[in-house]
């Protein structure tokens, strides 16, 4: 019913930030909407999220849906997204904006490479699209490597990493530097990559989906925001 905020396995509770909330106190806002983010670049900035707004407005639903990329790309065809954070490559329409997120690749601080062993790697599931980047750069400078662990978070990764079971791909904010190393290309390992990313809103939008797009614009990195349409 209204105001009940709808959560599922893959759910986070998300906050609104002061300026965004007065102007809805003030409009008398009500309704709900319904937001995708991907699992991999949902950082504490974009954890920020909406959660307040529900506190503020009982009769305002929120229901967001922190997903995998190729997951949040099929609940998009399927218009069960209001808004979406997700990478370019999974969705078949205009972002509002874009941005580029940096992979480094990375290891647990103590852990050694073998140059005449295949790579042990870490990564997401076969349908993401970090993974096949991560595959196509090693392919391009004849890399010899497995897939030694797959999973579908990046705190999995993380553990996985920290743990010595092989190579990853993280952006830096994700790296724990207390755990974990940067490679350089002179530890074979291709060059960083990027891959880039999009927050997609369909063009009519309630006052409460348009509220939301205004503080994620605000949450996004820098550049983003410079080439935001």
């Amino acid at each position: 019913g209204d105001g009940e905020l709808v959560l599922g396995s893959a759910t986070r509770v998300l906050a609104l930030g002061d300026e965004a909330v007065a102007r809805l106190q003030q409009a008398g806002i009500g309704g709900g909407g319904r937001i995708g983010l991907a699992e991999e670049v949902t950082t504490a900035a974009l954890s920020a999220a909406l959660g307040r707004l529900h506190r503020t407005y009982p009769d305002i639903s929120i229901d967001a849906t922190v997903e995998h990329s190729v997951a949040l790309g099929r609940l998009w065809s399927e218009d069960a997204l209001d808004v979406m954070i997700a990478p370019t490559s999974v969705v078949a329409a205009d972002a509002l904006t874009t941005w580029n997120v940096e992979l480094q690749w990375v290891c647990a601080q103590d852990y050694e490479l073998d140059a005449e062993r295949p790579l042990d790697l870490v990564a997401f599931g076969a349908t993401c699209p970090w993974r096949r980047r991560m595959i196509e750069a090693l392919l391009a400078v004849g890399r010899e490597h497995r897939i030694g662990l797959s999973c579908q978070s990046v705190t999995g990764l993380q553990a996985a990493i920290e743990n010595g079971l092989g190579v990853g791909l993280l952006p830096p904010e994700s790296v724990r530097t207390a755990s974990m190393r940067v490679l350089k290309t002179s530890a074979g390992v291709p060059e960083t990559l990027t891959v880039q990313y999009g927050l997609y809103a369909h063009d009519r939008r309630t006052a409460v989906v348009d509220a939301a797009i205004e503080i994620l614009l605000k949450d996004l990195p820098a550049a983003s925001r410079a080439r935001a349409a």
